[in-house]
């Protein structure tokens, strides 16, 4: 690769040149500068071969240069890289000269005084002439800098010594690490891959520079121009999965375009964070990752849980505690990754219906079996922490559970459980358990866990990592950067596509789709679809019942995905696999959710959320790939403590997607590997079965409504499934070729009671409406069966108007008429006054009170969980106190209903 020696100089006599050449305008080059006229590039590059160049570079560069000849362009001209190689050293020669003149000596002892040392490793011909360069302005900007080969790198200690270095690391062909550069690269590649994770903990701050020549890849199909810079890149993520400090993001310059297009802005910004670097030590100095390791497991169906966990694992690297965090799906069996004398946090939330979330439903199954034995976990030293919805039934079933089993297989508790009722807010509950669990935690792994910084985070001091705090000391508590825990390898589509039906959790069924009607007015501004498909030749026909729900696996817009890979430049047809960062998780199946080999756009459609509304943490882990300043610091801003209402406005009201964020931040460029492992799931949408199996047993039947909103932000905001559905299978576009890929859902509690004579109070304003007509089609067919007077039943059902969006209106009717169900609608907005479900059911309080006390009436609700639910409920309460209960005694009656079984509620936000 000797082109690119000769090629490269903007760094030691940048100045200069610009002076000699301000007239000109260079671009340097493969063959080196060429003026700024297509013709004499053409001219140039015409005048010899690159043997012809390396012969005359070979013939000058150790003859002397005169006063005379110095700063001169010769009377017949070298051109190529003979004459940029022929000037650099001529700038450089004169720099040195003037720079002796200026009592050079004096300058060096002044830069060795301030005790401010940098090691420039390098790796590779053009690496060694950057090196040069580097150490130059280094020395000038008053460091003590020295040039070392990275062949002699284990010289330096730099698992031992505190040390600051920039790597200059070159690719050459076949994507290979230049000769000097590959003992360094491959060994500290080793290290990562044996999980070394602390290793350079606190001890190594850094920055690389990855050179290459996408011309070098021309001729080779599986790679990608990113490939030219391999060498870099691989060295750069095994540094940083080992503990060390970027310094700022790695340089990647590619001499099929120039060096200094990425090098000159690029060492711009990076002498201003090495300078906040040595800023930062002087208040604080890292120590290494000791102690044991705590193991990190969430269950997570909607995100918290997993912001969370990915948090306090962050939060723990900056403490210096190694961990690792991973959802239950990712760790298999609870033997494999709970040893004697593992420390354990769980974080974990109930879903519906004390149901565990489906990337933990495995492994708490397996955790529940009578067949483990008593001592399973003996040794292990666990902590929970529940999420869960006071809303629902079972609220905290799953935290609870996981905690009783950790005890009853032998675990020890190192804190009480914590249980945050999402309803009640969660920063604040959260705040207050993270001030007991970091001394417990430290208490639990006491070998010197926590470094110096743990009692002034546990404080509520900031927590920013040192590289940033120059620019950013204003922002207040900055959660550290998560760790990507992936890599991402190139692969070959396999021969045959893998079963888009493989789950472990879930049996998935194709299914044709029969019929899809538009259930509102046309002119509305609502749409609601009525959905019909075809089991018949499923297991499921006849086996479903009312209140079970089908889930159905979305894909993400394609245009949306198409307008994401242009901005990100990924290239959407390359296939990848992932594998493990490290040795350490190599067992371990990350990212279950993702089925490769795939494309990045089959990635992109089919398996990662692109639309949910950014959390902290990702937005954290952006930050780390923005090249601007002012972009990185609204990143940090937007995570920090001081951000919280700036959050609040920007991101959770203004509810920008991936792509919003990506458009605002324009420096912004995160990794294929960062957005993998980081961009939640995107998850199966569930949907209640509006039929009965005992009516219509081969047909399962959802209504759904289409979402598409404007944020208050301006972004258009349309539902993930409800919008696909609708392009793919609404009314007219359904046929026999259509099929769907869907799975069942049982409806827990949710379900009708056995005995058919049991009362029943059904609330379900809007969509909320759709499991209620198929419990009505089943008692009805039941008492038919049975040959029973079905119990009384109400239905208490809310709509903006008759003609505009009244669900399944008519056959309620029916069967009003027909003495099968008491039907009270409230339609808001036929009147000048709104008129709810709450209010229709005040009007019959007296026959609610009888139903619920004398009665033992079952109250089923279903529908929006943010506010009609909670209005409901307060509504029965006013009930009972009108029927003579205190408050206290209508508030515990409902617990009571609620303990039983009697009080159901399948609500939504």
């Amino acid at each position: 690769m000797g082109a690119l020696a000769t090629a490269y100089h903007v760094l030691g006599g940048i100045q200069k040149a610009k002076k000699e050449h301000e007239k000109e305008t260079n671009v340097y080059g493969r063959n080196g500068p060429v003026q700024a006229t297509k013709k004499q590039s053409e001219q140039e590059t015409d005048e010899g071969s690159q043997d012809d160049i390396h012969q005359q570079v070979n013939q000058r560069k150790n003859a002397p240069v005169s006063p005379k000849e110095e700063g001169t362009v010769p009377e017949k001209p070298l051109t190529g890289s003979a004459a940029i190689l022929a000037r650099l050293k001529q700038q450089r020669a004169q720099s040195r000269t003037n720079a002796e003149e200026k009592n050079e000596t004096s300058g060096t002892e002044a830069s060795k005084a301030s005790g401010k040392q940098v090691h420039v490793l390098h790796g590779g011909e053009a690496a060694a002439e950057v090196a040069r360069d580097l150490v130059d302005e280094a020395s000038r900007k008053g460091y003590d800098a020295k040039a070392v080969p990275m062949d002699d790198f284990k010289a330096l200690k730099l698992e031992e010594k505190n040390s600051i270095c920039l790597f200059v690391v070159e690719t050459v062909e076949n994507a290979m690490p230049a000769e000097a550069a590959g003992t360094c690269v491959r060994y500290f590649n080793r290290k990562r891959k044996q999980g070394e994770a602390g290793l350079l903990q606190g001890k190594l701050h850094y920055a690389v520079v990855a050179l290459g020549d996408t011309n070098l890849l021309l001729d080779r199909q599986t790679t990608t121009a990113k490939d030219c810079n391999q060498a870099g890149q691989a060295l750069d993520t095994a540094l940083h999965y080992l503990g060390a400090a970027r310094i700022c993001n790695r340089c990647e310059a590619n001499d099929a375009v120039g060096f200094e297009e990425a090098l000159v802005p690029w060492l711009s910004n990076m002498w201003k964070e090495l300078e906040s670097v040595y800023k930062s030590n002087e208040r604080v100095e890292k120590k290494m990752l000791l102690g044991p390791e705590l193991l990190i497991l969430y269950g997570s169906q909607t995100g918290n849980s997993a912001e969370i966990a990915k948090n306090i694992g962050a939060e723990c690297t900056e403490k210096g505690v190694r961990n690792q965090v991973m959802e239950m799906q990712e760790a298999g069996n609870p033997t494999d990754v709970w040893k004697p004398d593992t420390v354990t946090l769980v974080v974990v939330s109930s879903t519906g219906d004390g149901d565990p979330p489906d990337n933990c439903a495995t492994f708490y199954s397996r955790l529940r079996r009578r067949s483990n034995p008593p001592d399973m976990l003996r040794g292990v030293k666990f902590a929970v922490l529940g999420l869960g919805d006071q809303n629902y039934t079972d609220f905290m079933a799953v935290p609870r559970t996981f905690h009783r089993r950790l005890e009853d297989l032998g675990g020890e508790a190192f804190l009480p459980r914590m249980e945050i009722d999402e309803v009640e807010g969660i920063e604040q509950q959260l705040e207050e358990w993270t001030e007991r669990f970091w001394p417990a935690l430290e208490k639990t792994l006491s070998k010197n866990a926590f470094d110096v910084e743990v009692k002034s985070a546990v404080n509520g001091e900031e927590t920013l990592p040192m590289e940033d705090k120059k620019s950013f000391e204003n922002l207040e508590r900055v959660p550290p950067c998560p760790v990507v825990r992936v890599l991402i390898e190139d692969a070959e589509m396999p021969l045959l596509d893998i079963d888009p039906n493989e789950d472990e959790v879930h049996l998935h069924y194709q299914v044709p789709v029969q019929e899809c009607i538009l259930l509102t007015d046309a002119a509305s501004d609502r749409r609601v679809l009525h959905l019909d498909v075809d089991v018949s030749n499923t297991s499921l026909a006849s086996s479903f019942s009312p209140g079970d729900s089908i889930g159905v696996l979305p894909c993400n817009d394609h245009q949306l995905v198409d307008e994401l890979l242009e901005r990100l430049q990924f290239d959407p047809n390359r296939v990848f696999r992932i594998t493990p960062a490290s040795d350490a998780e190599k067992n371990k199946q990350l990212l279950p959710h993702i089925k490769t080999p795939c494309s990045v756009r089959k990635c992109f459609l089919e398996y990662l959320d692109i639309t949910s509304v950014p959390r902290k943490s990702f937005l954290r882990l952006l930050a780390e790939f923005c090249t601007d300043d002012n972009d990185k610091y609204s990143l940090l801003e937007l995570c920090s403590r001081n951000g919280r209402e700036l959050y609040n406005q920007q991101i959770q009201k203004s509810e920008p997607g991936l792509l919003g964020i990506l458009e605002k931040y324009k420096s912004c460029a995160p990794s294929l590997e960062s957005l993998v492992d980081a961009l939640p799931p995107l998850l199966p949408r569930m949907y209640s079965v509006t039929n009965s199996p005992l009516r219509t047993p081969n047909n399962i039947q959802v209504a759904f409504s289409v979402v598409q909103y404007v944020s208050e932000g301006g972004f258009l905001r349309r539902g993930v499934a409800t919008n696909w559905l609708d392009s793919n299978f609404g009314p007219g576009k359904a046929s026999d070729s259509h099929s769907l890929s869907i799975f069942l859902k049982g409806g827990g509690h949710f379900r009708l009671p056995e005995d058919v004579t049991a009362p029943l109070i059904m609330i379900g304003p809007g969509t909320g409406v759709a499991p209620f007509r198929g419990f009505l089609q089943h008692r009805a067919e039941q008492a038919k069966k049975e040959q029973k007077q079905p119990g009384e039943m109400w239905l208490f059902y809310g709509c903006r108007r008759r003609n505009e969006d009244y669900l399944y209106g008519s056959e309620f009717e029916s069967m009003h008429d027909d003495g099968i169900v008491k039907l009270v609608v409230a339609f808001s907005r036929e009147q000048e006054h709104k008129v709810y479900v709450q209010d229709r059911m005040l009007e019959h309080q007296k026959a609610l009170y009888d139903l619920i006390c004398k009665r033992g009436a079952h109250i089923f609700v279903c529908g929006d969980g943010a506010k009609m639910a909670k209005d409901v409920h307060a509504c029965m309460e006013k009930i009972l106190c009108e029927g003579g209960m205190s408050p206290a005694d209508a508030s515990s009656k409902l617990s009571a209903l609620t303990k039983e079984g009697k009080y159901i509620r399948d609500i939504w936000s």
